[in-house]
């Protein structure tokens, strides 16, 4: 017996060489989520690129800060020009979750708090 792998439907003849493992890095880049993460005193900013197959639509966004601060989220079509999607605010001292629905292929969020800010971002599908 042979170590071709064959697939049945297509006249058994193997699939050209590489198709598999090709589709499956595919899949893998598709639905691995994407995360970034930083920590700071002070001003923060904290990226992610979601460019490449098909982008991710779920974005979790969390922050933490020693004091009040804003934060501001923002996205982008070109990683250049970026729009205001929100303003996040903390009253006091804390953390915060927040998800999003997204399509923006560059998002990031910020803040100029002269705290210690921690923020992270995760985007799946």
């Amino acid at each position: 017996m042979s170590d071709e792998l064959r697939i049945e439907g297509q006249g058994g003849s193997p699939p050209p060489e590489g198709d598999i493992g090709t589709l499956l890095a595919k899949l893998e880049e598709a639905f691995s989520p994407r995360i970034s993460h930083g920590k700071a005193t002070g001003t923060l900013v904290v990226a992610l690129d979601l460019r490449g197959l098909a982008g991710r639509t779920d974005l979790e966004v969390w922050l933490k800060s020693s004091g009040a601060a804003d934060f501001f989220l923002e996205g982008s079509v070109d990683g250049k020009n970026w729009r205001s999607i929100e303003i996040i605010s903390l009253t006091a001292a804390g953390e915060r979750h927040e998800g999003y629905r997204n399509a923006y292929p560059v998002v990031r969020v910020w803040t100029t708090a002269g705290n210690e800010n921690e923020i992270e971002l995760c985007a799946s599908r």
